[in-house]
């Protein structure tokens, strides 16, 4: 790949893309199975045993996410050019992304086994924490470090 504007340009909307299929799968599943139980027929010990599995899970891949996610980005060596480190910030985004949607659709999964919609304030949860924490250039630049010509080359 060649360094230029245009390139890193594309580079971040793709990466946008990316992220909102995560964004987007986790609303889908989540709509699906709000639409989709009986919340008349609750399954009581399901639901009561499904709120502390899904708040495990929920904490750990968060967890997990936001950890691999430090560890991948400082591993980051200064040295190489511009392409390689965006390449190294797009997979740690995506693993962060998929572990934070990981929860979330083991939130709707309970839900649907619960018949309980309440369990789908986890899955809310999660839809949130992918928004707030969607990649952009910002994050990249403080995330990841850099050199002042590449630094200036990702500003353009």
């Amino acid at each position: 790949m060649e360094q230029n504007p245009d390139t890193i340009r594309s580079f971040f909307f793709t990466l946008a893309l990316l992220h909102g299929t995560f964004v987007f799968s986790l609303l889908c599943v989540s709509g699906g199975v709000f639409f989709g139980i009986d919340p008349t027929h609750l399954n009581q010990p399901m639901a009561s045993a499904g709120r502390y599995l899904v708040l495990g899970l929920m904490s750990a891949t968060t967890a997990a996410g936001f950890l691999l996610f430090g560890q991948l980005t400082k591993r980051v060596d200064p040295s190489v050019g511009l392409i390689p480190k965006l390449e190294k910030y797009r997979g740690a985004i995506l693993l962060r992304s998929a572990l934070l949607e990981m929860g979330g659709v083991a939130a709707a999964v309970t839900a649907l086994l619960a018949n309980d919609r309440s369990l789908l304030l986890l899955a809310g949860v999660a839809g949130v924490l992918l928004l707030l924490y969607r990649p952009s250039r910002l994050s990249f630049l403080q995330a990841v470090p850099l050199k002042n010509e590449e630094q200036a080359l990702v500003h353009t």
